[in-house]
């Protein structure tokens, strides 16, 4: 897998992504053995990006990321995005509002911080 720096941030991440949405829903819909197959063929590919947000399942994403990737050993824990959207009424707290926008992880354990590498905004909210 081929992997180019994300930017200025530091991250050196492969070049594809898995989208933990709707789009095929295979982190949403299948039986559990399914998933993790999945993680497991994204991580044996090289592929060390998820790209989830909160909305996709009302939260399912973001709950079944959070256990799928509990089990593996942190080395092996892919970077996660997630998205947020900003309150305009409360520019003054915006680190708040990310913060506040970490969906399931903080809860499910994804990290042992509940933190994402990446967090994007969906603009104004």
């Amino acid at each position: 897998m081929k992997r180019r720096p994300f930017g200025a941030t530091g991250l050196n991440i492969s070049e594809l992504v898995l989208g933990a949405g709707y789009v095929g829903g295979i982190v949403l819909h299948p039986d559990d053995d399914t998933r993790r197959a999945l993680i497991r063929r994204i991580l044996d590919a090289g592929i060390d990006w998820i790209d989830t947000v909160e909305s996709y399942g009302d939260g399912a994403s973001e709950e079944a990321l959070g256990w799928l990737l509990a089990e593996l050993p942190e080395e092996q824990v892919p970077h996660l995005s997630t998205e947020f959207r900003l309150d305009l009424r409360r520019l003054d707290d915006v680190p708040g509002q990310i913060e506040a926008s970490g969906g399931q992880f903080e809860t499910t354990g994804v990290r042992a911080d509940g933190s994402v590498s990446i967090a994007q905004s969906a603009g104004p909210g």
